[in-house]
């Protein structure tokens, strides 16, 4: 069974239902409200280079956001209201920072460069070429990506903050990156797209690692950013798809697939509305849906799967699928309000390696349908709470568990605020 290793790992590192109307944004764009500025909060410093298990504290702050008025945004627009036809309208009046286009039609052919470009420091206000603000509006940066495969790997550093990604939907603006650990890359630097800067937002692109189920290790996404938000996005790999490294990180309305620990990490991650998939493995490979790396009973992370679709892939054949194993001795993780389809393996969870943290971790369902949500025959480690009470399984909503309130109405993503 092809498996991560401690060592490996060691080396890479609604209660209330609340929805974002879009008639609340609308008249929060006529009015000229921009988005809100991030909370500010520093996270323990994990390095945009190097893989380390550094402890990944989770910022906590006020359930206050300050606003600030500023022109109208296109990030705004895109976010709060249908997509693509009301996001076409906004780019076709409001222009964005950089516009990514492989025939040449944009500002640049590359996704990298122009992520460089638009989180340049700018010049000198007496310089010649100062001027105003970006198109984004506001300190956002928004990159249109235009439908294309784009080949390349992509890094947005921890200094890069606010950057946008917007493609033209799913399947349409693809970025495909085929790094692994059998290609002799670190788990962490095997990743198409890192996203280190606090308030990183992707939406309506498709992002991928083609390395294969025979190639080890091959992130898709690694996420270490603050208060970042991935909306209607495919994340596609085979094992550790999706590296949620460390911070508040919310997900909605994404196919997610994979096979091995495809969604691991040590952040506080909320994923909702999503597609979560699991592909056929390599031989002697078993299917385990999380890998939750909290190393620490004080580290306020964790996996909280809401409201979500847990499925087989057409080719998964017979094979079983658990919902996740410990990484760490203290893994965090809770399934609630979720289908669950017969793929799913009656023991619901699986080991690591022996009895490794099998007392110590937090794996909770609530709530959940579907022929593979039968809790009788599940594992009975001490662990283990196939029948989560209301009030536990309300720490884990977006409300307290990464206290969305406070920030997501300003990114204008759609979002379940309690159970």
């Amino acid at each position: 069974m092809h498996l991560h290793t401690h060592q490996a790992k060691d080396m890479e590192t609604l209660g209330r239902r609340r929805r974002v109307a879009v008639l609340a944004w609308c008249n929060a764009i006529a009015m000229a409200l921009a988005l809100a500025t991030p909370v500010a909060a520093v996270a323990a410093n994990h390095g945009d280079t190097a893989a380390k298990d550094n402890v990944a504290v989770v910022p906590r702050i006020a359930a206050s956001a300050a606003a600030a008025a500023s022109s109208v945004n296109v990030t705004a627009i895109c976010m709060a209201t249908p997509y693509p036809s009301a996001c076409e309208t906004a780019l076709s009046t409001i222009a964005p920072d950089a516009v990514v286009a492989l025939d040449g039609s944009g500002t640049h052919t590359s996704i990298s460069d122009a992520i460089a470009a638009v989180t340049a420091p700018p010049p000198p206000a007496h310089h010649p070429t100062a001027s105003g603000g970006g198109g984004g509006g506001g300190s956002r940066k928004v990159i249109y990506v235009k439908a294309g495969r784009y080949e390349e790997s992509v890094s947005i550093t921890s200094k890069q903050k606010d950057v946008m990604l917007l493609g033209d939907g799913k399947g349409k603006t693809v970025i495909s990156g085929h790094r692994s650990v059998a290609g002799g890359y670190t788990t962490y630097a095997s990743a198409t797209v890192a996203a280190m800067g606090s308030g990183f937002i992707a939406k309506g692109l498709t992002i991928v690692n083609s390395a294969g189920p025979g190639k080890g290790q091959a992130v898709a996404l690694r996420v270490g950013a603050d208060l970042s938000v991935v909306y209607n996005c495919g994340i596609e790999a085979y094992q550790d798809t999706l590296y949620v490294h460390s911070n508040r990180q919310f997900y909605a309305a994404d196919d997610i697939s994979g096979t091995v620990d495809f969604i691991f990490g040590n952040a506080a991650a909320v994923i909702q509305g999503c597609e979560i998939r699991a592909r056929r493995p390599g031989p002697g490979q078993e299917d385990t849906v999380t890998a939750q790396g909290r190393s620490d009973p004080n580290q306020n992370t964790g996996i909280s799967i809401h409201r979500c679709r847990i499925t087989g892939a057409p080719d998964l054949g017979g094979t079983p699928v658990y919902l996740g194993r410990p990484w760490r001795r203290y893994s965090r993780t809770v399934v609630m309000g979720t289908f669950l389809d017969r793929s799913i393996a009656p023991a619901g969870w699986l080991e690591w390696s022996g009895q490794f943290g099998l007392s110590t971790l937090y794996y909770g369902e609530y709530g959940n349908t579907g022929p593979g949500a039968g809790t009788r025959r599940r594992v009975t480690w001490s662990g283990v709470h196939t029948l989560m009470s209301t009030s536990d399984a309300t720490r884990f909503t977006v409300a307290n568990f990464i206290v969305g309130d406070a920030w997501l109405p300003a990114t204008g993503v759609t979002y379940t605020s309690g159970l």
